[in-house]
């Protein structure tokens, strides 16, 4: 008997330990959580000479998408997971103009489709434009002109990002634009969290069901737009701000840190020296904070 609870005990061992190997290979888009699609799962990828790009449109619909900054010196695209030849990606290069489209499929198999780009082949003069149905979206360490990113159901994370203007529209996802320097950054989405750092010059944000929260340690340059239906907005300034803070709600909670101020309903008041642009705030039902970002 001691026999065989040694072996049982030795066999569970094993078990555990062969697990946690699987467990301890390198996720593909583990700090986003968006698959648990290892690299050794690759179904097949294309190469491109790193030609400039002038504009990307992708529109996918059942894959999670990831667009990033490679080392490498070629464009490649590449596939994970569960692709069959009947639902790969249509994929078109020509004359500086990358597509992308890949069409429904009835299967429930995990998918992901990684675009990398060198830093020769993007720049002040490519332009983006991502329509997506189903999952989420990356886009990340690049230097772009514009970037409009539209989803259905999904995250949508923009990181480290410099660009002109982002345009990101979600319907039930939430939208993450992070260490990234924009001039003007759109962001709507009805049912989700809007996160935003980094620099921005001027930002119109809207969530009709979700919360809004910005970290920025540079002033503003232009006037800027916070609006939630049912949801708390915490704004996290530059120390050395100067706005027209222009609050609004209906019996909502306000605190202004820069003033040391605290009411309820509507708020209207000077920051700072000289102020010129104005913060508008606008609320329903959500708690608002103004503070300074430390």
């Amino acid at each position: 008997m001691l026999v065989v609870a040694w072996i049982l005990v030795i066999l569970i061992f094993l078990f555990f330990f062969f697990s946690s190997i699987g467990k301890g290979k390198a996720l593909l888009l583990e700090k986003n959580h968006l698959s648990d699609i290892t690299l050794e799962d690759k179904f097949d990828s294309y190469s491109y000479d790193a030609e400039k790009i002038e504009d990307i449109s992708v529109n996918c619909i059942d894959e999670s998408l990831v667009i990033q900054h490679t080392d490498e010196p070629e464009i490649s695209i590449v596939m994970y997971g569960g692709w069959e030849a009947q639902n790969e990606p249509k994929i078109s290069f020509k004359n500086g103009i990358l597509r992308i489209i890949q069409e429904a499929s009835s299967d429930m198999y995990e998918r992901l489709l990684v675009i990398n780009l060198p830093a020769a082949s993007v720049g002040e003069n490519t332009n983006i434009n991502v329509e997506h149905i189903e999952k989420d979206i990356v886009i990340k360490n690049i230097k772009i002109n514009k970037l409009n990113a539209i989803n259905k159901n999904g995250l949508i994370q923009i990181e480290n990002i410099e660009a002109k203007n982002i345009f990101a529209k979600n319907n039930a996802g939430g939208i993450k634009i992070l260490e990234s320097n924009v001039e003007e950054i759109n962001a709507e989405t009805y049912t989700g969290a809007i996160n935003l750092s980094g620099k921005a010059n001027k930002i119109d944000a809207k969530s009709n069901s979700g919360s809004i929260e910005t970290h920025y340690k540079t002033n503003f340059k232009d006037d800027c737009s916070f609006q939630t239906t049912v949801g708390s907005i915490n704004l996290f300034l530059s120390k050395k701000s100067s706005f027209i803070l222009d609050c609004s709600s209906l019996d909502s909670q306000i605190q202004n840190d820069f003033t040391e101020t605290k009411t309820s309903g509507n708020l209207n008041q000077n920051v700072g020296t000289n102020p010129k642009h104005k913060i508008v705030v606008k609320t329903e039902s959500g708690f608002v904070l103004v503070s300074k970002n430390v």
